[in-house]
C-alpha cells in the first residue's frame, strides 16, 4: 500500500531503467528457455537492477553511472544478432580493439539493423535519465526503502537458488559472465604486452645438419577465413581452384581442423611450438621463425594484415625482415588486394642468395569479401550487393568463391615463382579458421562465433615441393601422400614445416609432422576455449554441424 501511495514520475522511470537493463536477458531466455534460466537471467538481474536504481533519489543518477553497462547491453544485442545466441566472448572483446578501422567500417556498414535497435531501444532511455537527473521531483523515501528492501530480499533469495544449483554465476548468468570475459580479456591483453619480458633469452637449441646442393627456400602462406568446402580440391563442386588443379607436386589435406575460430588465438597456434593443450607456452617460447632463424636461415615476414601489439604482431617482428605492404600507401590507390604480396615475394627470391624461410600472411576471404579481389577476378556473378541479409546469400556465396578463386591464382604465382629459379622449396598453405556463410538454419556468418561450427573450424591445407626438393628427399614427398585423409588440427605446421627443412630441435616432434614416418593421426582434434582451456573441436556442434562433416566425408570418399 505504500508504494502505491508513494509512486510519482521518478518512481516509474525507475522501473523501465529496470527493464531497459534487462532487455538483452530477455533476448537469452527467449533463446534458450528453462526455468531455471528464468531466475538465473532474467528475475534475477531484474531484481537486482531496481534494488541498483533505488540507491539514488532520483534513479536517473544510477542510469548515467552505469552507461559503461549500457554500451555492453548495447554490444551484446549486436552481437546476438549476428550470431544469434551466446554472450560477448573474450575473442571479440579483443577482436573488437583489434580490428583496423577498415575493416570495422565494412562490418559496420552491414549490421546497420542492430545498431538501429539499440539507438531506438537505448537512446530514450538516456534521455530519460538525464531528465530524471534535472527533474526537482524525487523518490519518496518510503518507495526507495520498502522497494529496495524487497528487490534486495528477492535478489538474494535467487542468488541462493543459483549458488545451491551449483551454478558458478561469472559463467551462466548475463551479465556477470560479460563482465568476467571483460576482465579476461584484458588480462590476456597484458599478457601479449608483456610477450618480449616473458619470451625472453627463449631458444630452440635448434640445428640443421643436412644441406641440399640448391638452395633452400620454405614458404609459410597464412590464408584468411577460408574454409575447406569452398575449396574445388576438397570436394567442393563449383571449380574454385581452376589454378593448382592438377599442380605437380602440390599435396592437398582434406581432414585439417584449426584450433581456433578467431585469428588473435588461432595464427599464434600455426606459428609456435604450443598448442591449445599448452596454451600458456605461447607467452613464453618464440615462434617457427625464430627457429628457422637459429638454424640458419634469413627470415622474412610480409604482410597484408595491421600490425598490432598482440602475440601476432610479436611474432612476426622476430624476422630478419618485417614487411608491411600497406605501410606509407594510399589504400584507397592500391586496394586492401594480395596480388601486392607478390612484388616483394619476388624481390625477397631474386635479392638474396643464401637460405630463406619467408611467411606471406594474406588478406584472403576476410569480410568484406568484394574488397579483396580487383573487379576483373570477379568470375563467380552476382557478387553485389553484400549485404548480411538472407535475401543477399547468393551474392554473399559468389563474392566468397571469388575470393578463394582470386587466393588459387596467386598461390599458383608463387609456385610458378620458386619453380622458375630452380631452388630447393617447398611452401605450406593453411588457412587459420573457416567462415560461416549461412550454411543452414542457423544462418550463421562471419566466425569468431560463440560456438565454433565445422564451418568456422575445418580448412584447407596444401603442400607443395619443388622438383629439386623431390629429388634431394623425395621420401617426405612419399610419406606425406599416406596422410593426406588422416585427421589433424594446425599444430602440424609448426613440426611438418621444422622436418620439411631438416631442422633438429628438442621443441619439434616428428610424430606431429605430416612428412614424417612417425606420424600419428590426432584424435580428438583440439581447440583454444574462450578462457584459454583446451576443448574437443567438436564440443559445441549441433546437428547440422554434424550432418556437414558426414556430407564432406562422403565426397571425399567418391
Amino acid at each position: 500500500m505504500a508504494i502505491r501511495l508513494h509512486w510519482n514520475r521518478q518512481s516509474t522511470y525507475l522501473l523501465l531503467f529496470a527493464i531497459s537493463w534487462v532487455i538483452p536477458n530477455m533476448v537469452l531466455v527467449w533463446i534458450d528457455f528453462s526455468w531455471f534460466n528464468i531466475i538465473a537471467n532474467l528475475l534475477f538481474p531484474f531484481t537486482l537492477g531496481i534494488a541498483l536504481m533505488a540507491v539514488f533519489r532520483k534513479p536517473g543518477i544510477m542510469m548515467l553511472l552505469m552507461l559503461p553497462m549500457l554500451i555492453i547491453h548495447a554490444y551484446e544485442i549486436v552481437f546476438l544478432y549476428l550470431f544469434g545466441e551466446g554472450v560477448i566472448t573474450t575473442d571479440m572483446f579483443l577482436n573488437t580493439v583489434t580490428t583496423d578501422v577498415e575493416e570495422s567500417t565494412e562490418l559496420l556498414g552491414n549490421i546497420m539493423p542492430s545498431i538501429i535497435i539499440v539507438c531506438v531501444l537505448y537512446l530514450p532511455v538516456l534521455a530519460l535519465a538525464i531528465l530524471s537527473c534535472c527533474m526537482k521531483m524525487r523518490l519518496h523515501a518510503g518507495f526507495r526503502r520498502q522497494f529496495s528492501l524487497y528487490a534486495g530480499i528477492a535478489s538474494l533469495v535467487m542468488a541462493g537458488i543459483i549458488l545451491v544449483a551449483g551454478v558458478r554465476m561469472d559463467e551462466k548468468v548475463y551479465p556477470l559472465n560479460v563482465i568476467y570475459n571483460l576482465n579476461f580479456a584484458v588480462d590476456k591483453w597484458y599478457r601479449e604486452r608483456n610477450y618480449p619480458i616473458t619470451s625472453y633469452g627463449f631458444t630452440f637449441h635448434a640445428n640443421k645438419k643436412i644441406h641440399a646442393k640448391e638452395r633452400e627456400v620454405y614458404v609459410l602462406v597464412l590464408g584468411e577465413s577460408s574454409r575447406a568446402m569452398s575449396w574445388s580440391l576438397l570436394g567442393r563442386q563449383v571449380n574454385t581452384n581452376p589454378f593448382l588443379t592438377g599442380q605437380p607436386g602440390l599435396l592437398t589435406f582434406s581432414n585439417i581442423t584449426s584450433e581456433s575460430n578467431a585469428t588473435q588465438k588461432s595464427v599464434p597456434l600455426i606459428l609456435s611450438p604450443a598448442d591449445a593443450s599448452s596454451a600458456p607456452y605461447l607467452y613464453t617460447q618464440k615462434s617457427i621463425i625464430t627457429l628457422f632463424k637459429e638454424a640458419g636461415f634469413k627470415t622474412y615476414f610480409i604482410t597484408n594484415q595491421v600490425a598490432n601489439q598482440q602475440l601476432i604482431g610479436f611474432y612476426s617482428k622476430e624476422a630478419n625482415v618485417w614487411i608491411d605492404i600497406n605501410k606509407g600507401v594510399d589504400k584507397k590507390e592500391i586496394g586492401q588486394y594480395d596480388a601486392n604480396l607478390i612484388p616483394h615475394f619476388k624481390k625477397v627470391l631474386d635479392e638474396d642468395t643464401g637460405k630463406a624461410f619467408i611467411v606471406l600472411h594474406m588478406h584472403g576471404s576476410h569480410f568484406k569479401y568484394s574488397n579483396r579481389y580487383p573487379v576483373d577476378k570477379s568470375f563467380f556473378k552476382p557478387d553485389q550487393p553484400l549485404a548480411i541479409k538472407l535475401q543477399h546469400k547468393t551474392e554473399l556465396w559468389n563474392a566468397y568463391d571469388n575470393t578463394i578463386r582470386y587466393s588459387d591464382s596467386l598461390l599458383h604465382v608463387m609456385i610458378n615463382m620458386l619453380q622458375e629459379r630452380e631452388l630447393c622449396a617447398s611452401m605450406l598453405y593453411v588457412s587459420d579458421h573457416g567462415e560461416n556463410l549461412m550454411d543452414d538454419d542457423r544462418h550463421l556468418f562471419l566466425h569468431s562465433t560463440p560456438f565454433p561450427t565445422y564451418y568456422e573450424l575445418r580448412i584447407p591445407m596444401l603442400l607443395w615441393f619443388s622438383r629439386q626438393y623431390l629429388e634431394t628427399w623425395p621420401e617426405r614427398y612419399s610419406v606425406a601422400q599416406q596422410y593426406l585423409h588422416e585427421p589433424a588440427d594446425t599444430r602440424v605446421v609448426f613440426h611438418t614445416l621444422a622436418d620439411i627443412a631438416g631442422i633438429y630441435s628438442p621443441f619439434v616432434q616428428p610424430k606431429l609432422s605430416v612428412v614424417n614416418k612417425s606420424f600419428e593421426p590426432q584424435v580428438p582434434r583440439r581447440i583454444l576455449g574462450d578462457h584459454e582451456e583446451p576443448e574437443e573441436f567438436s564440443r559445441y556442434f549441433k546437428t547440422e554441424d554434424f550432418d556437414e562433416m558426414h556430407r564432406e566425408d562422403s565426397l571425399l570418399k567418391r
